[in-house]
């Protein structure tokens, strides 16, 4: 789940994976969410400083992880002070919701509980990125299966977290591929499913994996023949 904040005078997106109280071990500390581990995982590592080319993700601003909820102030509604991040100091994010949806599942959603302070059985995990604005969804069915600036532009997306040791994880859903509007450039997003290696070490199970993922984003096209 994807929350719009405000960080200020701009917005990011908090991109949020969800951990519930009964997540907490018997010793207090909550239990590995793995999902969350990869995706920060993977965020972390293509935020380093490096000379190859620039994978084509969402600007990354550090990641979320309390242990527990923090103590709310059911009396007085004030904003929390601002989250800690661990790649940038100060926090470049606050906590509190900038869409206001007049949807009934929305409004009794417990993470939007959790912004406006009623912290309930929640515990954040989660990741803070750029907004990706004016993009879609790749249109597998339509113009896009037979465009061969998208299927160019997404393999070099692939291709260059490979070269990062970085697994995707799940290219096979096309929901994961997003298309600026203004071009045929493709972003990836979400990394919930992806795996890290050395880069440099002559992995052979990551290098098949690799190019399995090659295949299965080729898969959405009529054009095979995408500069490989």
């Amino acid at each position: 789940m994807v929350y719009h904040i405000a960080a200020g005078g701009r917005k990011v997106a908090l991109k949020i994976h969800k951990y519930e109280n009964s997540d907490i071990s018997l010793s207090g500390t909550p239990k590995l969410n793995i999902f969350f581990e990869r995706e920060r995982n993977a965020y972390n590592r293509l935020s380093q400083t490096s000379e190859l080319p620039p994978a084509s993700t969402p600007k990354y601003y550090g990641y979320i992880n309390f242990t527990k909820p923090p103590q709310v102030n059911r009396t007085v509604r004030i904003p929390r002070k601002l989250f800690r991040s661990t790649v940038y100091r100060p926090a470049v994010y606050t906590d509190f919701l900038v869409d206001e949806v007049p949807d009934e599942m929305v409004l009794k959603d417990p993470w939007r509980s959790y912004f406006m302070n009623e912290s309930g059985n929640c515990i954040l995990q989660g990741v803070i990125l750029d907004e990706i604005v004016a993009a879609r969804h790749i249109d597998i069915y339509g113009s896009d299966s037979s465009n061969f600036n998208i299927a160019r532009s997404g393999r070099e997306g692939l291709k260059a977290l490979h070269l990062r040791g970085i697994l995707h994880g799940d290219v096979k859903n096309r929901l994961n591929a997003m298309i600026k509007r203004s071009g045929d450039r493709v972003i990836w997003i979400d990394f919930s499913m992806g795996e890290e290696c050395d880069a440099n070490a002559k992995d052979k199970g990551f290098r098949r994996k690799a190019r399995r993922e090659m295949r299965e984003w080729d898969r959405f096209f009529e054009v095979r023949k995408v500069g490989k």
